[in-house]
């Protein structure tokens, strides 16, 4: 991920600490190897994780599959979906972006959440959800067979 043009500075500025400090040269080189996996890791990681995040809803269950090292499937049927809020931080609301939080029944704080999509997408899942739940799966195309992705 280091451009030709980075890396020869750094093992420059490297030297120059060496020689200006007295300490080993590839002391400065490893630190500057952890900080740029540190940045990799940190860039990285999280946008292969919003990327693995998809739904799909059927005519008797919401299916959320996520995860980059560990894959989790979540089915929850749609007789169990009690509420549904819409939250967003300051970052999200500056991105555009939602989270969509189901509350289920059953369970005492069991939640199932859709991180990440635009607000129009929020609002009008968020109300198949809800006009969803109250009644049968209806023939009008309520339900969303198709696999909704990320990335």
């Amino acid at each position: 991920m280091v451009s030709h043009g980075i890396a020869p500075m750094l093992i420059a500025v490297a030297g120059f600490i060496t020689w200006a400090v007295g300490v080993p040269l590839w002391i400065p080189l490893v630190m500057f190897a952890v900080a740029a996996l540190g940045l990799m890791v940190a860039v990285v990681y999280p946008s292969a994780l919003y990327r693995s995040w998809s739904y799909q809803l059927r005519p008797l269950e919401l299916i959320t599959r996520r995860g980059v090292i560990v894959k989790t499937e979540r089915w929850l049927p749609r007789a169990r979906v009690q509420y549904v809020d819409i939250v967003a931080g300051p970052i999200s609301r500056a991105l555009g972006l939602r989270q969509l939080v189901i509350y289920t029944a059953g369970s005492r704080l069991l939640t199932v959440g859709i991180p990440g999509i635009q607000a129009d997408e929020a609002a009008d899942l968020r109300a198949d959800l809800l006009a969803w739940s109250r009644s049968e799966p209806a023939e009008d195309g309520l339900a969303r067979e198709e696999w909704i992705d990320h990335g």
